[in-house]
């Protein structure tokens, strides 16, 4: 078939009642709440650049592998993240294609993702505004980008939509976040926060941790615990199936320790005692109450039927009290956590941050931000 006889007939089969299209397709209906994206307009989440590539390939499947012809893009900031948006301007090089390649396969290098039907369809300058985050999911779409030229889509089996842009000058030297998705890596919600401070003035403050995904590894550690050392050597941690509202002990969690006879400072028990890992107290040159608990790290089966499930934890800390020198025991925090699948949307993304003209990237596969084309 001729060249413009084919895309004449592409533009027929283009039905104008799809022309609204949010991709990833799950992002019209669910809060993705994994991840923020702050290095599409020129920036990234480690150090501020004012210029940066990104690439990003959307499965076909996602379009209802249908022809579709585009007119602009719109993009939203994240609900699930407190940072202000800053008023930008940058200028923007942005080009679409189609491609055979699936989300899976992405290159890491930019051309590769590209056959056909590649179209420049933005040259230029554009502002986004300042903003904040909304109260409630999801925030409002950012007026349109408009192409210069419309833009058919042409589906190819097992393939993907490209979105490629080149972003310079951002002006604002700070990052625009867009919601985004990525791979679920698991996630960590409060189970029961940390009692109140030891008797040496001392409380569980910080937690640093890696979220539980299948084939992976989970730690977690506690921050600003009390310092008494070595009596904190001999903390431990538990990890337990059942958190607050259930029982133990023949007791409803949180279980007061008092109510077991222990001393403490009026802290609680909060997860169901299955399970004790140890746990190393590490010092703290920043001063007292300034060391942590380190826990051990976890290898997680890449087992799926394991993707979901739920454990919980909490630090035990046996220490002393700094006025009788009695034993005292003090709870840290403690959390809920899921396993999460390692999986996500069809898509992969490819960046490059600092280098606009960059020629290859970084792939990540399941990551990428969410869109509206028009």
């Amino acid at each position: 078939m001729h060249h413009t006889t084919f895309i004449a007939t592409a533009l027929l089969l283009a039905s104008p009642g799809f022309a609204q299209t949010i991709l990833p397709k799950s992002a019209a209906t669910t809060s993705p709440g994994y991840w923020n994206y702050s290095f599409f307009f020129g920036s990234d989440g480690t150090r501020v650049k004012n210029e940066g590539h990104t690439q990003v390939l959307y499965a076909e499947s996602e379009l209802g592998s249908i022809v579709r012809t585009f007119t602009s893009l719109e993009v939203r900031r994240p609900q699930n993240l407190g940072n202000q948006n800053l008023a930008l301007t940058g200028t923007m090089v942005l080009d679409m294609s189609s491609t055979p390649t699936a989300p899976s396969a992405a290159s890491s290098t930019y051309a590769a993702n590209h056959v056909a039907n590649k179209t420049n369809v933005v040259n230029g300058q554009i502002n986004l505004p300042a903003r904040n985050r909304g109260s409630v999911w999801p925030d409002p779409w950012e007026t349109a980008i408009p192409f210069t030229t419309t833009w058919i889509f042409i589906p190819m089996p097992g393939g993907s939509l490209v979105v490629d842009n080149q972003f310079s000058g951002n002006s604002s030297n700070r990052h625009w976040y867009l919601e985004g998705t990525r791979a679920q890596r698991g996630t960590r919600i409060t189970n029961l926060s940390a009692c109140s401070a030891h008797s040496d003035g001392g409380k569980n403050r910080s937690i640093s941790y890696r979220q539980p995904q299948l084939g992976s590894t989970w730690f977690v550690n506690y921050g600003s615990m009390p310092s008494n050392v070595p009596s904190m050597n001999a903390s431990f941690q538990i990890l337990g199936v059942g958190g607050v509202g259930q029982a133990q002990w023949g007791l409803t969690l949180p279980i007061n320790l008092s109510t077991l006879s222990l001393p403490s400072n009026n802290c609680s028990l909060a997860v169901t005692d299955d399970f004790r890992l140890p746990m190393t107290y590490v010092t703290s040159t920043a001063g007292p109450n300034k060391g942590s608990l380190r826990g051990v790290t976890v290898p997680i089966p890449n087992n799926p039927q394991l993707g979901g499930m739920s454990f919980y934890d909490q630090a035990v800390g046996m220490d002393t009290n700094q006025t009788t020198n009695a034993p005292e025991i003090y709870m840290s925090w403690s959390s809920k956590w899921t396993i999460g699948s390692g999986i996500g949307d069809p898509i992969s993304i490819v960046f490059n941050t600092g280098d606009n003209t960059a020629l290859t990237g970084i792939v990540r596969q399941y990551e990428g931000p969410t869109i509206r084309l028009q």
